[in-house]
């Protein structure tokens, strides 16, 4: 009995232990969380391009990742095809700025190449001296070219082997050959473009189909607008001036409809 009186005395109750358990945990919790209150909240913000989710392209480049990317400065005398496209989902803005070939006829390069991607735009820029196109399409569908501006090339812009394209709104002035050249290309519209001073302003040839050509100031070319091996296309409501031919068709395929267009 003595020892177990002993023992009761020098222990603490079971009471008293809980209580000083929670106090310290008590205590651990403030502390914790006083230290938590106490610092201070990161200030670093991410990268503003990042942020904007926009790449910025300062010269030549192949573009293999969906995404915006906007051009923030010009190229000049560029030897070789300067942005290539190869991937679906991409906005090219040019921001007004200029992408130049090297002014060879030899090169064969291109300023602006997308081949096998779909839903692909370029928009606002210009394209001078390139051996083959200022803007060529192979293979896209559901795609739009707006507001560029090609000249002294060879082909201003061309498209391939396509379907779902969309010009508009472009200036395609003083190439060698087509300012627009469409290929194998069907469901696709060639509107409301500056056409001038080209060996042929706008062509459809080689199986083209279902495309309408609406729209267009078409002057000063050789031709206006060539058609050829194609069918069931729509060319209306264009403005034709000073071309030494204004419609050539050296077949007559079937369906294909010529309407409303007019001298200037």
């Amino acid at each position: 009995m003595g020892t177990e009186s002993a023992r009761g005395s020098g222990d603490a109750p079971a009471s008293s232990r809980l209580a000083v358990l929670a106090a310290v945990s008590l205590l651990v919790a403030s502390g914790v969380a006083g230290a938590t209150a106490g610092v201070a909240p990161s200030t670093t913000d991410a990268p503003t391009q990042q942020a904007e989710g926009v790449t910025e392209v300062r010269s030549c480049t192949t573009i293999t990742e969906p995404g915006e990317y906007v051009l923030v400065a010009d190229v000049e005398n560029a030897s070789e095809t300067c942005i290539e496209i190869e991937a679906d989902r991409v906005r090219l803005r040019g921001a007004g700025h200029t992408l130049d070939g090297s002014d060879s006829r030899f090169a064969r390069h291109t300023g602006i190449r997308a081949t096998g991607a779909s839903d692909v735009v370029v928009s606002n820029v210009t394209l001078t001296d390139w051996g083959y196109a200022g803007v060529y399409l192979r293979g896209v569908t559901e795609s739009r070219v707006r507001n560029v501006t090609v000249n002294d090339s060879d082909f201003g812009i061309t498209v391939r082997s396509s379907r779902e394209v969309r010009i508009a709104e472009s200036n395609a002035t003083n190439n060698s050959d087509a300012g627009i050249d469409v290929s194998t290309t069907r469901e696709s519209v060639v509107a409301d473009n500056v056409v001038a001073d080209n060996q042929v302003g706008i062509s459809l040839t080689t199986g083209s189909r279902q495309n309408r050509v609406v729209g267009n100031a078409i002057r000063d070319n050789r031709l206006g607008v060539v058609v050829s091996n194609s069918n069931d296309n729509v060319v209306s409501d264009n403005a034709f001036c000073g071309n030494r031919r204004a419609i050539v068709r050296p077949e007559q395929p079937r369906g294909n409809a010529f309407e409303d267009n007019r001298d200037c």
